[in-house]
């Protein structure tokens, strides 16, 4: 199975695949080489971006390129196969075994002379790279895909089947998720185990009844649309004090991922105003607000918006 994009929902993943080219076999190739490497492999590009990368290379007219971070080397064949032939992509990683794939699966599409490896910390590489005043020093394109920051202990309150469980499961050491429906808990735990993902514990509980374990200094804490049934279940002053029993259970510098969507149907707990007022609650706990965003689309006929705000304890 080829990776997909982070987040993209089913329809729009649906969309771009009908309107993208398939991938071809030495994509295929690279694509199963870097999946069997393991949880790791969700740091691979989706095809469709692949293919985004590409057509960004050529559109710009693209003769020199840097990539830092090449891990088994998706990104970096797609920018090599939209430069010129005379073109060059200067790829910096430290991993001899990554990008050991890398070279191969080069090779195998013929754009290896095209690109020139530094095996270096990346910032040792761009730091002896010339000032890019002098002919044919500077670069047309950048593309920067490393250094990902990785979470300790994450928290996610409201998992469901655990789609997005696993998907935050490789961007963090550990993920305990809770959910209050034993169905879902055991679809997710299947599931899981299936795509052989083994550090998520899943727990049957209710976040409500079990704040005293909230204080366990987590490094992230992901509430999506579970905060609407909260506020629908219980008194807004229980709502409060979770609020402040979460902000003490994370870690100074830890971050809490809010995401709801409103809109759609006449419920006023899906009024933004209402998601605005659950969200200032962790605000006014002592959460600060790094980036507040609004996506706005239609899902089946109906125009739906989706408030995400990342927070982060302060020290």
């Amino acid at each position: 199975m080829a990776p997909r994009s982070f987040l993209v929902p089913d329809d729009l993943q649906d969309y771009l695949l009908d309107h993208t080219a398939p991938v071809d076999d030495v994509q295929r190739s690279l694509i199963d080489a870097t999946v069997a490497l393991g949880d790791v492999a969700g740091m691979q590009i989706a095809p469709d971006q692949g293919v985004l990368l590409t057509l960004l290379t050529r559109l710009v007219g693209a003769r020199r390129a840097i990539e830092v971070g090449t891990f088994t080397g998706y990104s970096s064949l797609s920018i090599a196969r939209g430069l010129p032939d005379d073109g060059t992509l200067v790829c910096c990683d430290v991993s001899e075994e990554w990008t050991a794939i890398a070279r191969h699966h080069w090779a195998l599409a013929g754009v290896d002379h095209k690109i020139e490896l530094r095996i270096a910390p990346a910032l040792d590489t761009l730091a002896a790279l010339p000032d890019g005043d002098g002919d044919g020093d500077a670069f047309d394109l950048a593309f920067v895909d490393a250094d990902k920051g990785r979470y300790g202990r994450a928290l996610e309150i409201g998992s469901a089947a655990g789609v997005f469980t696993r998907r935050l499961a490789e961007r963090c050491d550990s993920v305990v998720a809770l959910d209050v429906a034993e169905p879902a808990i055991a679809l997710a735990r299947a599931r899981s185990a299936a795509a052989n993902i083994t550090n998520i514990d899943y727990r049957l509980a209710n976040v409500m009844e079990w704040k005293e374990e909230l204080d366990e200094q987590w490094d992230l804490v992901v509430l999506a649309e579970t905060l609407c049934y909260l506020g629908w279940l219980y008194p807004f002053f229980d709502v409060a004090w979770f609020a402040h029993c979460l902000h003490q259970g994370t870690r100074p510098g830890g971050r809490l991922l809010l995401a709801n969507t409103c809109g759609g149907v006449e419920d006023y707990l899906l009024k933004p105003w209402i998601i605005r007022t659950y969200h200032d609650l962790f605000r006014n706990a002592g959460f600060e607000v790094v980036q507040d965003t609004m996506f706005r689309g239609n899902k089946n006929g109906a125009d739906i918006e989706a408030i995400v705000t990342l927070l982060k304890k302060p020290g």
